[in-house]
């Protein structure tokens, strides 16, 4: 397919089947730079997700200095469900095969294409529903990057953002996360070193704080944009994803391709989640500890030709 505007919706579902929790992984050399530009977390409900502004929903490097995964759950717990994930994107360049990715590292780099990545405010901005409360509190709603693409409810129709005017960040869910980032240098390509695809990915991370399945879920949606000076044939997006259910030697990983459905689980009773310390609690927060799940939901396509939409994934429990 040439790249258009296409919206993807890839939705991870954690159903608790078998747990994670720390594991001592092992350390999968990458051939991306080790820098880490800027991190946060994502904690609005029972997950607990570490990531970079890079593409990586699912970040390891934050903490795996101490040996922890980079998604917690429950939170607080100590068990840990997700190694590292990110967003891949590939296509065809004049006949070239360009791919870019974020894994153990990644390819992207903070801020809009053809940007500063150094600039401070290419940065996360992350706000809670309770922030509607006192606007002002908030330097991340006061700051609201509506000029680099970040949704926004404009109170005056003047185009121009600006909270004391009455403008207001576009929420989903309770807790939500933007952020900018783009594959346009060079250098920083290393993954797969090719050619850059000369995309722009406008992400944005949200949960709902909820006692039912959705307390357990995490959505990340991408609007890709294709900024480069050339279409993009054969398009595809993906995400690349290292679950640990608990010990991750006990691993299995399978698919149902008539629900779009990617999952991981153990091959019976974790060793690590359902140790006697912890069996107690982890029932209690669900029914049984949990599994990952993603599911892809594809939405319209629209003709629009340098330009792709695009919505990764959650996760779920019951």
């Amino acid at each position: 397919m040439r790249i258009r505007s296409n919206v993807l919706a890839l939705t991870i579902f954690l159903i608790p089947l078998s747990g994670a929790e720390r594991s001592a992984h092992p350390s999968t050399p990458s051939l991306a730079k080790s820098l880490i530009n800027s991190n946060t977390t994502f904690d609005g409900n029972r997950i607990r997700s570490t990531m970079e502004n890079n593409g990586m929903f699912v970040s390891y490097r934050i903490y795996h200095i101490t040996g922890y995964a980079g998604m917690e759950w429950p939170q607080g717990f100590g068990a840990w469900i997700n190694f590292a994930s990110g967003i891949w994107i590939g296509g065809q360049v004049g006949g070239n095969t360009l791919v870019s990715a974020a894994e153990y590292g990644s390819d992207f780099v903070p801020g809009p294409y053809g940007g500063d990545s150094g600039d401070p405010a290419f940065r996360f901005y992350k706000i809670q529903a309770s922030d509607f409360n006192d606007p002002y509190g908030n330097p991340d709603m006061v700051d609201w990057p509506a000029d680099q693409g970040a949704p926004w409810l404009d109170a005056n129709g003047d185009g121009v953002y600006n909270v004391y005017d009455g403008d207001r960040p576009r929420l989903s869910g309770d807790q939500m996360i933007w952020y900018v980032a783009n594959d346009g240098d060079t250098l920083h390509h290393v993954i797969f070193q090719t050619l850059p695809l000369g995309v722009e990915v406008q992400m944005t991370v949200w949960g709902y704080d909820r006692r039912d399945s959705f307390g357990d879920m995490m959505f990340v949606k991408a609007l890709v944009i294709n900024k480069g000076p050339a279409s993009i044939d054969s398009a595809y997006i993906g995400i690349w994803d290292d679950p640990d259910v608990g010990d991750y030697t006990d691993d299995f990983v399978g698919c149902d391709t008539t629900l779009a459905l990617g999952f991981c689980y153990n091959d019976g009773e974790d060793s690590e989640y359902m140790v006697p310390s912890r069996r107690r609690s982890a029932t209690t927060c669900s029914r049984d500890p949990s599994s990952p799940r993603r599911v892809t939901l594809p939405g319209p396509s629209v003709a629009f030709t340098p330009a792709i939409r695009t919505c990764p994934w959650s996760p779920s429990s019951t």
